[in-house]
């Protein structure tokens, strides 16, 4: 068992580290909301609105229950506010970064030539995140309130110790969410390695077409100006009438 002085000085530094994401992420969700509706600046909403949540349940009730080292509210209230917080928001922080990866990779992979034929990917990339993006929010709230399960699967905490009072069904759901957690990570990373390797390719790609529309270019030169106007003319006249309009400035 901890003592009364290590969980409230726990309960403070909760509040201060949280209180300074609460900031962040707040500057972060208005600067959002100016820019335009883009799928992306929608994603990026979502993620700092989660992660605003996240951090308001950790500084104003997790943080303050360590701090005055009392329990606050219900037993009810302190298990759908820890289930929130330690499963629902978490979960979706993760799918929303995942969404974010993969708008990542159909942009490198399949959208990339897209963007000078003329259309429009808004108007149908805007609702498809936003359908997506609800489907996330729905599985959020399902986990943050475990709908159909009793209130012994949620988490709770204690002023016994720092962290969360484990029972046998709410230790089933957390290796659930560790296992989400885990194939999430998985996919994520693995979609940023096929990320990476497309840049790669395509940084190393474009110096040699450029090399070759350079070269192209140069013998196309060759051929044509030697037969209309005089060797070394060509570049060095436009130079020396440069040079007379600046001497006679």
């Amino acid at each position: 068992m901890a003592s009364r002085t290590f969980i409230q000085t726990a309960g403070i530094y909760i509040i201060t580290v949280s209180s300074v994401g609460i900031l962040i992420n707040s500057c972060a969700f208005l600067n959002y909301l100016k820019l335009e509706s883009s799928c992306f600046n929608l994603m990026c909403i979502s993620k700092t609105l989660s992660n605003f949540l996240n951090l308001l349940i950790y500084s104003g009730y997790i943080g303050m229950t360590y701090t005055l080292y009392e329990l606050i509210g219900s037993h009810s209230l302190n298990g759908y506010m820890n289930q929130a917080a330690g499963y629902g928001l978490i979960v979706m922080g993760s799918l929303t970064q995942l969404m974010i990866t993969a708008n990542r990779f159909l942009v490198v992979y399949f959208f990339w030539n897209y963007r000078g034929t003329g259309g429009d990917l808004s108007k149908y990339s805007n609702p498809i995140t936003i359908f997506f993006l609800s489907i996330c929010w729905m599985i959020c709230v399902w986990l943050s309130v475990l709908p159909g399960f009793s209130e012994q699967c949620l988490m709770t905490i204690s002023l016994e110790r720092i962290g969360w009072s484990a029972t046998h069904c709410s230790i089933n759901f957390g290796h659930l969410m560790f296992a989400t957690l885990l194939v999430i990570g998985i996919f994520s990373n693995f979609l940023n390695l096929l990320i990476a390797r497309k840049l790669i390719i395509s940084s190393v790609e474009k110096p040699k077409s450029q090399l070759r529309n350079e070269q192209k270019t140069t013998k196309e030169h060759n051929s044509v100006f030697p037969s209309i106007i005089m060797p070394g003319l060509d570049i060095c006249t436009p130079n020396v009438h440069m040079l007379l309009c600046c001497s006679l400035v």
